[in-house]
């Protein structure tokens, strides 16, 4: 034997069998019991921001949210893909999680595949962040000291006319909120006591809506405000479903006829649009629907299609149903519609504009 391997070597003693058995099925139940208590609490495992993650846990928030299996486990993905320093905290609808989902939407459109794909992709990341927002932060408004400043809010007078405006600044024993004006920029002056209905939606789809009177007039922060006496009767109105956001940009709209073409087992029904079209105004638009302003708007209950743009000149059209017909001053109307039919590339474009994502 060499010197060097004489000097590494170690005498071992030799072994009992018995106790060789014993400790081969110590260390078998030592391995089982881990592997049970590690599959009964939800597999818990590494996160990739260094912590650990419980998927269990994780994936009952997530049904507890309202995300479906696809979309939990879509978002799960994330987690693990990007470090989240708590991937609890996504379903509060914080910045984390609009962090991780602007980087998935970036990743989607660097991908290779189809169009359709990538769109279906795009898709799911947008309904994650519409379910998340709609189911957190549900709470109640018990009055209007409350409400928050920038808040947008709808006006209604006497006359029962909606006017848009927004809050100026909480006061001690009023809510300020800016002067409303016509359709031709006139401002709306009510008497001190007129009565006044206020109606406002929160960021996440809840309505809100209470009963005030004019308390009087005042210049604040350089804008000329209303004052609306402070209420303690709040009511909840129906929740949105989606996130809108203002657009304030020109559109043509179709009135749209149902056609049976074909003949026999041929035989199907089209949504045909009008080849002459009237010009309006979009105002808002959500995933779900938009308003649009025009002089010759359509009955309600009407088939309509409307063309538009978002920002970057993206192209949207999109089959809807009038639901409402507001009168507006002094001709026209507010027409209010429900999307029917939307590509998924113009719904993506409209979450993309109104999330401010992808």
């Amino acid at each position: 034997m060499s010197p060097v391997l004489s000097q590494t070597l170690v005498e071992i003693p030799k072994a009992n069998p018995t106790n060789a058995v014993i400790l081969v099925a110590v260390a078998v139940v030592a391995v089982l019991v881990l592997l049970l208590l590690g599959t009964r609490r939800g597999r818990t495992v590494k996160a990739s921001s260094g912590g650990m993650f419980n998927r269990r846990r994780f994936r009952r928030l997530a049904s507890d949210f309202g995300l479906n299996p696809v979309q939990a486990k879509t978002l799960e993905n994330l987690v693990h893909k990007y470090p989240v320093p708590n991937p609890y905290a996504l379903f509060g609808n914080g910045p984390s999680l609009d962090l991780i989902l602007q980087k998935a939407l970036a990743e989607v459109g660097q991908q290779t595949q189809s169009d359709a794909v990538k769109e279906g992709h795009k898709l799911t990341l947008y309904r994650i962040k519409q379910v998340i927002e709609q189911n957190s932060q549900k709470k109640s408004i018990h009055g209007s000291a409350q409400v928050a400043s920038g808040q947008e809010i709808t006006l209604t007078g006497p006359s029962g006319t909606r006017y848009q405006s927004r809050v100026a600044a909480v006061l001690k024993d009023h809510l300020a909120v800016e002067v409303p004006v016509d359709d031709s920029g006139t401002q709306i002056r009510w008497k001190s006591w007129t009565p006044v209905q206020v109606f406002l939606v929160k960021p996440n789809g809840q309505g809100f809506s209470f009963e005030t009177r004019v308390g009087g007039y005042n210049q604040i922060r350089g804008l000329e405000c209303l004052l609306l006496k402070h209420s303690t009767t709040i009511q909840q109105a129906i929740q949105r479903r989606f996130r809108r956001k203002s657009v304030e940009k020109p559109c043509y709209f179709y009135a749209v006829q149902i056609m049976t073409v074909g003949s026999g087992r041929e035989q199907a029904k089209k949504a045909i649009p009008q080849t002459k079209g009237a010009l309006g105004t979009v105002l808002e638009v959500s995933a779900g629907g938009c308003s649009v302003k025009t002089s010759f708007p359509l009955a309600k209950g009407a088939l309509i299609k409307i063309e538009f743009e978002t920002d970057k000149n993206r192209q949207i059209a999109v089959y809807g149903k009038v639901k409402l017909v507001r009168k507006s001053q002094p001709l026209g109307g507010i027409m209010h519609i429900q999307f029917t039919q939307v590509s998924r590339q113009s719904l993506n474009h409209i979450n993309s504009y109104v999330y401010e994502m992808g």
